[in-house]
């Protein structure tokens, strides 16, 4: 059964998981938006753009929930870091994203990557150029399956194998404040 709520014209009412009932959203930001504001423990990261049932979420420490059932039954998928954001791969069943860890009493990030489409215990660390502490930005492009790109303040990095290796594409003297695709 699903169990998220939202505020349809001033009335609450139960968000229907079958997508072809869903009300009109103008975008994926518009659905996030009904979403967080329901009173709902966990704060919506994102939702697979292959599979519409499967949602993920975080808790107040940052940890990664997901649900194969809609917004239904949450399990912990990934405790290993706080996660700020989920970057989806071209290749439908990969998702990436940077985590904030704290090692030897300091913060660092750390990019992981999941090949089984967020499933617990299925997220590795890779390898990142550069310190682990700088990186604010992750994106993915995604029309070319493999192809991240991630940045901190000054520098872009391009992967075109998953996340493998690394390629400096960018150096700027000023602050890069996002990437936009």
């Amino acid at each position: 059964q699903d169990t998220l709520f939202m505020n349809s014209d001033g009335t609450t009412i139960p968000f229907p998981g079958d997508g072809a009932d869903w009300p009109d959203f103008n975008d994926y930001d518009d659905f996030l938006k009904y979403a967080d504001s329901l009173s709902f423990p966990l704060k919506m990261l994102g939702i697979s753009p292959v599979i519409d049932s499967v949602y993920f979420a975080k808790d107040a420490l940052g940890q990664l929930y997901i649900s194969t059932n809609f917004s239904g039954g949450f399990e912990l998928a990934d405790s290993s870091g706080a996660f700020t954001k989920l970057a989806f791969d071209a290749d439908s069943s990969v998702i990436y994203s940077l985590i904030t860890v704290r090692e030897n009493s300091k913060y660092l990030r750390k990019l992981i990557k999941s090949e089984e489409l967020g499933a617990k215990d299925s997220w590795t660390i890779l390898s990142i150029p550069e310190t682990n502490s700088r990186f604010e930005f992750l994106e993915t492009d995604d029309k070319t399956a493999g192809s991240i790109i991630v940045a901190d303040s000054n520098t872009v990095y391009l992967s075109s194998d998953f996340g493998m290796n690394f390629s400096e594409i960018f150096l700027s003297e000023d602050f890069i404040t996002g990437l936009y695709k």
